[in-house]
């Protein structure tokens, strides 16, 4: 039983076990806090990445001081191993069209390399701690940045007016009330034609209801052309 103790706890004394779970949810609260703050903002980094990088790490942290005062210098391998996680991680992130793909994932390999690192030098209660965190928060935050976040993605919405015949503070709300909020506006005349047209990059929710978006925009003037970019 004994064995079994020192085998988990490995040199940490008790003392040391607290301050090393103190920080690690020291970490979860500071990264949940810049995430919200991120997302209240509507950038693309989230809760959830944040979070990740933050326990990640203090987990890193708490291993380098580990490997210093209990194996030498193993920061070299530790080194050499985050860095090349690094590209792993780097080929998960995808650019499509005006928003960013994989950039959580990218962080769960990150954090799961840490893990696997802390695991090795026997640092176990952190290392599960910070995997614990991490199994429970994710589908949390998850739904969490659904339900106060739902517009996350970045849309191309352009239409084109009769230049005299168009409104456009009443777009503005009518966006508003279907649930895109404007990050972006650009706007051009056709003299000649005597057409005005909008490029509007919109925050947008995963699912929103086009024709009706189309029908409403149609009595904010006389519009000729409706695109919306997903």
């Amino acid at each position: 039983m004994l064995n079994i103790y020192y085998a988990i706890m490995g040199n940490f004394e008790l003392y040391d076990l607290i301050n090393a779970v103190l920080r690690i949810m020291i970490s979860f609260v500071v990264g949940v806090c810049i995430g919200w703050e991120r997302k209240n903002h509507q950038q693309i980094v989230g809760i959830r990445t944040l979070l990740l990088i933050c326990l990640s790490s203090t987990l890193l942290g708490l291993l380098s001081n580990y490997a210093a005062h209990n194996a030498g210098d193993p920061s070299r391998i530790a080194a050499a191993v985050i860095t090349g996680i690094g590209f792993v991680g780097g080929g998960a992130i995808m650019h499509r069209g005006f928003n960013i793909k994989g950039v959580t994932t990218a962080a769960i390999i990150w954090a799961t390399a840490a893990i696997g690192l802390s695991i090795g030098y026997g640092l176990f209660i952190p290392a599960l701690l910070v995997f614990a965190l991490i199994l429970i928060s994710l589908p949390v935050f998850q739904k969490i940045e659904i339900k106060y976040f739902p517009s996350d993605k970045i849309r191309l919405l352009s239409l084109e007016y009769a230049e005299s015949h168009v409104d456009f503070e009443k777009v503005k709300e009518c966006l508003a009330q279907h649930g895109l909020s404007i990050k972006e506006v650009s706007i051009s005349d056709n003299v000649k034609s005597a057409v005005k047209k909008f490029e509007i990059y919109v925050f947008a929710p995963s699912e929103i209801d086009l024709f009706s978006l189309n029908e409403a925009l149609k009595a904010t003037g006389e519009l000729l052309e409706f695109s919306f970019v997903v």
